[in-house]
């Protein structure tokens, strides 16, 4: 009887011993580790932030970029840099759909990976630029 009792009582303190490490492991990694090391970055599609009052009342715009887009989802993705610039806009301008496919739409969204991309979209001379929050981001009006 007396060697049951021992036993019930070790374990009962192992188990707490568990709970406890596990809880300060937890209580270490949410409240310490993750907020001053684990710097993730800024949310998704910060960057149109600017656009969207433009946006609101507009139910299509069109969408330029310099890097190509895959445009049959049955077929393996060629594109990813281009896929996820896309999907960032179009999640960030939401409910906006961004038309990708030849449109001629009267605003455009320039989405380019890098500024002078945009520089020679805007000098051909075919866009004036409404706004242009970033480098590599404007909105544009079709002449």
């Amino acid at each position: 009887m007396i060697a049951m009792e021992w036993i019930r009582r070790r374990w009962a303190a192992a188990l707490a011993l568990v709970f406890i490490v596990g809880s300060v492991r937890i209580a270490f990694y949410y409240l310490i580790y993750e907020p001053f090391v684990d710097r993730r970055g800024s949310p998704v599609g910060v960057e149109f932030e600017p656009l969207r009052p433009l946006l609101v009342r507009v139910a299509q715009v069109e969408y330029l970029s310099d890097e190509p887009l895959d445009h049959d989802p049955l077929l393996p993705r060629q594109f990813d840099p281009g896929d996820m610039m896309y999907a960032r806009a179009q999640y960030a301008l939401a409910p906006t759909i961004l038309v990708h496919s030849g449109g001629a739409l009267h605003l455009v969204l320039a989405n380019f990976a890098s500024a002078p991309g945009l520089e020679r979209a805007i000098a051909s001379g075919h866009y004036d630029v409404l706004l242009r929050p970033a480098g590599n981001i404007a909105l544009l009006s079709r002449k």
